[in-house]
C-alpha cells in the first residue's frame, strides 16, 4: 500500500523543512524553528504525524501534540496546505491522534483554535470537541482562542 494520502510518524531529518514551510502557508503565526525542537526534545515524536498528499515525498499536512502529566494529550498545531483543506486531510490527522490517544487510555485531548477559525471549530466539534472557555488576547494580533476539549 502507498503511504501518499496517509499519516505517517514525523522523522526530524526527513520532515522538519516541510513542517515549518506547511506551518508557514497556514498560519499567521507559525510554530518556530525554536518551539519545535523545545517541543520535540520535551515530549518526542510519538504524537507527530505528517501526510504526503500527492505522492512527491513532500509533507502537505501535519499534526503535532503531546501528553502531559495528567495524561491528557495537548495539541500544538494541525495544519494542511490550502489546496488540500476541505478534502478530509485535517480530519484523519485528528483521527489518528485520537486513536493513538484511546490506545493509550488517555484521558483527555486539548487545543487552542483562532476563535475566527471558523473551519478548525466545525471540524473539531464534528469530532466531540466543545469549547471549555475563551482565551482573551491569546495570539499576538489579539485575536481571542478557544480552548477546547476532547473527552476519551
Amino acid at each position: 500500500m502507498s503511504e501518499q494520502g496517509l499519516p505517517k510518524k514525523f522523522i526530524y531529518k526527513r520532515d522538519y523543512l516541510d513542517f515549518i514551510l506547511v506551518e508557514l502557508a497556514c498560519f499567521e503565526e507559525p510554530m518556530t524553528r525554536v518551539l519545535i525542537d523545545f517541543l520535540l526534545s520535551k515530549y518526542g515524536n510519538e504524537f507527530w504525524w505528517v501526510i504526503d498528499i500527492n505522492g512527491d515525498g513532500k509533507n502537505d499536512g501535519h499534526i503535532a501534540a503531546g501528553v502531559d502529566k495528567e495524561n491528557s494529550v495537548h495539541i500544538f498545531t494541525i495544519a494542511v496546505k490550502t489546496e488540500h483543506q476541505g478534502q478530509g486531510y485535517g480530519s484523519l490527522l485528528l483521527q489518528t491522534l485520537i486513536e493513538q490517544s484511546k490506545r493509550q487510555k488517555l484521558r483527555y485531548i486539548v487545543l487552542e483554535v483562532n476563535e475566527n477559525n471558523l473551519n478548525a471549530v466545525k471540524l473539531y466539534r464534528s469530532f466531540g470537541f466543545y469549547s471549555v472557555k475563551i482565551l482573551e488576547h491569546y495570539y499576538n494580533n489579539l485575536d481571542n482562542a478557544i480552548l477546547m476539549k476532547l473527552d476519551i
